[in-house]
């Protein structure tokens, strides 16, 4: 108890910060759920429709909420890019068309014959400028989804995602993605799915300059349980830890966007209270001017606290092994 108390006490200075602060508008974000069933979303005769489908969210989205910049989630389109040229010419054609820039995941290749490469990654598409490289690749993949563990002894087994030949390969650059979106240029730092639950991933992309971190993924692999909310709470952790805010697009859900401090600023529901659902929002996404080109305690200095921690508790259960008294033998009278 003794020790709780230390901890919640020792949090009080923290929430003097959640007073008196500078909100500034970063961008006016539509947020895109297209909602395709996992079913079809990689079924070749059906890959047009996904794309008629996309295209009109996003059309209805953009006329609606007058929206600075689009975003789309994890692997949205069906086909991709740069294996097939045309994908990236009906991304850059939305993007035109909208006159907005699209922040979207999509699977990449990179190479070809023998030596080709795939990726899950994310891109922005400028109206203007087109799609922009380099993107990102996922830094952190899913067993058996992306890549099949211990291979050499598991060989036999296939990946559930029926995407490449073989194994997605890995991405190591943490670097973030620029979006222009209106008069702001902004910094995103990318985290696709699961990523989110890793600090380390956002952390290095916060410290390789990202201002606002942004996932991207695809929870229509959890139905409509709670997987999906129990998977965006670690989104609000990643965003207090390196105390900047968070954007967050799903295929079906969890969409919306978390501020400094942990605060749910805007959650899309449909008009049952659900978040799983075909459709769209626009929000108005904020900072606080006071963490401008600043860096919070854990992204300048990591997971040291966790280490203090572990050591702290091993020597703890030692001394009491140490300090505590003798057990009395059966029969032992202890005064």
């Amino acid at each position: 108890m003794a020790a709780l108390m230390l901890l919640v006490f020792s949090s009080f200075p923290f929430l003097a910060e959640m007073m008196g602060q500078q909100r500034h508008k970063v961008a006016r974000i539509a947020l895109v759920q297209p909602n395709i069933p996992q079913g079809e979303k990689w079924d070749p005769a059906r890959a047009r429709d996904v794309l008629r489908t996309i295209e009109k969210v996003t059309f209805d989205a953009n006329e609606a909420g007058v929206p600075d910049a689009i975003f789309w989630p994890e692997a949205v389109v069906p086909w991709p890019v740069h294996r097939d040229p045309a994908v990236q010419q009906w991304i850059e054609s939305v993007a035109r068309r909208t006159g907005k820039p699209i922040v979207l995941g999509s699977v990449f290749t990179r190479g070809s014959g023998p030596t080709e490469e795939w990726f899950n990654g994310a891109f922005v598409a400028d109206p203007v400028t087109g799609l922009q490289e380099p993107g990102y690749a996922k830094r952190k993949l899913v067993p058996f989804g992306e890549y099949i563990p211990f291979r050499p002894a598991l060989g036999w087994l296939t990946k559930f995602v029926p995407l490449g030949d073989g194994d997605f390969s890995r991405g190591d650059d943490a670097r973030p993605l620029t979006l222009t979106a209106g008069r702001n240029v902004t910094a995103l730092g990318l985290l696709i799915c699961y990523e989110d639950i890793f600090p380390g991933l956002a952390r290095q992309s916060v410290r390789d300059g990202a201002e606002v971190l942004t996932v991207v993924t695809n929870n229509g692999w959890f139905g409509t349980g709670g997987a999906a909310y129990q998977h965006a709470t670690h989104s609000v952790l990643r965003a207090v830890e390196n105390r900047r805010p968070l954007v967050r697009v799903g295929n079906a859900g969890w969409s919306g966007w978390i501020d400094e401090f942990g605060n749910i600023r805007a959650n899309l529901r449909d008009e049952d209270g659900s978040v799983y659902f075909r459709g769209y929002e626009s929000v108005n996404v904020t900072r606080d001017l006071r963490w401008l080109n600043r860096q919070s305690f854990y992204t300048e200095h990591g997971d040291w606290f966790l280490v203090v921690a572990a050591v702290l508790a091993t020597v703890a259960y030692y001394l009491l092994l140490t300090l505590r008294p003798p057990t009395p033998k059966l029969g032992e009278t202890v005064f």
